[in-house]
Formats: C-alpha cells, structure tokens, sequence
C-alpha cells in the first residue's frame, strides 16, 4: 500500500513540474495548427474574432460540435463556404437570441406551433448522419479551429447570424437583410 501511494505522488510531483494543472486552459498560442499553409489559402478574406479561454476538454467538444456542422451543412463547399457557415455559427454565440455555446448553438431546437412539431436549427441534428467522407471531415475541422481558436472569420459574411441553402427559401429570408451567396449558400443579417 506504501508502495501504491508512493507512487501516486511520485506521478503527480512529476505532472507538476511538466506544468500540467487540472482543466488546463488552452488559449490559442497553445494549439498547434497542422496545416500551415491553411491560412495562406484564404488570403486577405478573414480578420480576428473575439478572445475566448476555455479547458481543454470543453474546447474538444466545442471543436467537434463547429466541425461536424461544418462538414454536414458544408462539407462539399470550397475553404470560403465553409468558413463562412462556420463564422455564422459563432456569431451566434454574441447575440443574446441565442446559446453561448457552439454545442448549444448547433444542437439548439424548438417547438414550432406551425407547424407542431420540434425544429432544429440545423436539419442535419434531427437526423444525425454518418461522415462517410473522412477527407472532408478533417478539412472541417481544420475549419473549424481556424474560426473558433485563431479567431478568423470572413469579412464578407460580416455579422450575418443566418443562412440557407439556395434551393430553400424559409419565412424568416424576406424579414432579413441579405449579405452575401457564397457556394450554395445565402448568409443573410437579422
């Protein structure tokens, strides 16, 4: 037992002095980027969007969360489609109408007396589907970094906090100021 717990707090005299604390803060200094040239890509079309400090395990579920909307709303569109619907969705996350999560934003529902029955936000979370197409899924997720932890965005999508596809057309569009078509995607300001 002396033995066991010797041990133990050898382990831990070692994690603290490699720095380690419980729910590490991760800011964005702290996380790496796998693709250098990513940024390079996008030219002069994105800016910084707010600070935000988070643990590592809530940053890994806000990250999947971004990325799987990402990849099931845009996830055939170019690196500028994606970015666009993924600077949406934190958008969001300023205005006081919505979550202040991106998990709370992506999964958000509510119930439409229209038309009875429970909507979601994004259609894909009433259904979730499989990522048959793992390629695109990674390129999500790099998305997905670069908007939520390095902060860009795109310039020409501004504040917009919506958007639909072109082959629909929901109530809420004529009430809304229209930004920007960018891929199959109209992003629109409220």
């Amino acid at each position: 037992m002396n033995y066991l717990m010797g041990f133990l707090v050898g382990c831990l005299i070692v994690l603290f002095l490699l720095g380690w604390k419980k729910d590490q803060t991760i800011t964005i200094e702290t996380v790496p980027t796998k693709y250098s040239n990513f940024a390079e890509q996008l030219g002069q079309h994105y800016r910084p969007i707010y600070q935000k400090r988070l643990n590592a395990t809530k940053l890994a579920n806000e990250l999947k969360c971004l990325a799987d909307n990402i990849y099931q709303e845009a996830g055939s569109e170019p690196i500028e489609g994606q970015m666009a619907v993924a600077t949406v969705v934190v958008n969001r996350m300023k205005d006081p109408e919505y979550p202040k999560t991106i998990c709370g934003i992506v999964y958000e529902r509510h119930f439409n007396r229209k038309l009875h029955k429970v909507v979601c936000q994004f259609s894909w979370t009433c259904k979730p589907r499989h990522i048959p197409n793992k390629e695109a899924y990674k390129q999500a997720r790099e998305v997905a970094k670069q908007v939520y932890i390095k902060h860009r965005r795109l310039d020409i999508v501004g504040d917009a906090t919506l958007y639909h596809a072109v082959y629909v057309h929901p109530d809420w569009a004529d009430k809304s100021e229209q930004i920007e078509r960018i891929g199959s995607h109209i992003f629109y300001k409220e």
